[in-house]
């Protein structure tokens, strides 16, 4: 009986000791994660759950990226350049967004995008690749910015 009752404490235990992720669970609260706030590229994904299966390929995130900010509003993306540029004087530009939160896509600037996940931590979408990349996907990570 002790043991069991021991059994019943260490799973309960670890039940409850788990920390709950905020994930996608309908498209306005996809749309409310999406916008708040601002969000910076990275290539650590903390959610490796949420991939598509197959050969990834992280989307690189370059140096002069590294500062970069990206804002979603209704219908736009504003992108903002940080203070290290990649070249040229461009300090940010806009483009059109939009998501099917139902079809699980984003489309960026004409681009359709397959939406990996959108929570208050991180946002994944990805690309399917053509067979000659020799990845099935690109990925694209973001976190928020702090």
């Amino acid at each position: 009986m002790k043991k069991v009752m021991i059994i019943v404490a260490a799973i309960a235990t670890t039940l409850f000791a788990c920390e709950k992720e905020e994930t996608i669970d309908n498209a306005s609260t996809a749309a409310a994660f999406l916008k708040a706030g601002e969000w910076v590229p990275t290539t650590i994904d903390q959610n490796p759950v949420t991939s598509p299966a197959g050969k990834l390929l992280y989307n690189p995130v370059l140096e002069c990226q590294k500062d970069d900010t990206y804002k979603f509003s209704a219908d736009s993306m504003t992108v903002n350049k940080g203070a290290t540029l990649c070249g040229g004087d461009e300090t940010g530009y806009q483009v059109k967004y939009s998501m099917d939160f139902n079809r699980r896509k984003i489309t960026i600037n004409g681009v359709e995008y397959m939406l990996g996940e959108v929570t208050p931590k991180q946002l994944k979408y990805y690309v399917r690749l053509s067979s000659q990349a020799g990845y099935d996907y690109q990925v694209y990570i973001f976190t928020h910015a702090k």
